[in-house]
């Protein structure tokens, strides 16, 4: 009677495990994640509507007094991990695994790219395992 208990409790676990994996929530413009697309992208040659053709409406824009315009892209995604779900064990091995790009493209005032700044940053955070990455 106690094994078959012990067996249902790691079989509800095992079934939360495998359906929770996937919780992904992604928030802004994906294109630029993709290395390709942004190599696409070239300095003094590129005009704003081949970067808005490749990448698409960007989250934000500014223009200067000298008529310069940049162009921000961002985009972020936060996987959950399945551990963060189950009781106690989230304690020392939940979390999540973040993932965050940006994109920053300078024209000139003719429209025509003068500077391209990218990043991407990777972390996460929640578990234990995390204090000694």
């Amino acid at each position: 009677m106690y094994a078959n208990l012990i067996k249902a409790k790691l079989l509800v676990i095992l079934v939360l495990a495998i359906g929770l994996n996937g919780c992904v929530y992604a928030h802004g413009n994906k294109k630029i994640s993709d290395v390709d697309s942004r190599s696409q992208i070239k300095r003094g040659v590129s005009t704003k509507a081949d970067v808005l053709s490749l990448m698409g409406k960007p989250a934000g824009t500014t223009e200067s007094e000298n008529g310069e315009e940049t162009w921000n892209y961002v985009y972020s995604k936060t996987e959950v991990r399945f551990t963060q779900f189950i009781p106690y064990v989230n304690m020392v091995a939940g979390g999540s695994d973040d993932e965050n790009h940006y994109l920053t493209v300078l024209f000139d005032k003719n429209g025509v790219v003068k500077s391209i700044s990218q990043g991407t940053s990777k972390g996460g955070g929640g578990g234990i395992q995390d204090t000694f990455k």
